[in-house]
């Protein structure tokens, strides 16, 4: 007895220029996520080694102030 009920859609399939148009849009999606995730990484990398350490900046504004 067999008891598996299909479960294909019953709508139409799409036209293959639906296809690419959403392969097209699903890459552009990819490609700004990843220039984002880029941006946000060399954002935070840069931030990281620009910063000098503490103590030297406390001793240049002391420096400057004399």
């Amino acid at each position: 007895m067999n008891t598996h009920t299909s479960t294909a859609s019953t709508q139409p399939a799409p036209s293959p220029a639906t296809v690419d148009q959403y392969i097209a849009q699903a890459h552009q999606m990819r490609a700004e996520y990843i220039a984002t995730s880029v941006k946000s990484g060399l954002a935070t990398l840069r931030g990281l080694f620009s910063h000098k350490p503490i103590a030297a900046k406390t001793a240049a504004k002391l420096s400057s102030a004399h």
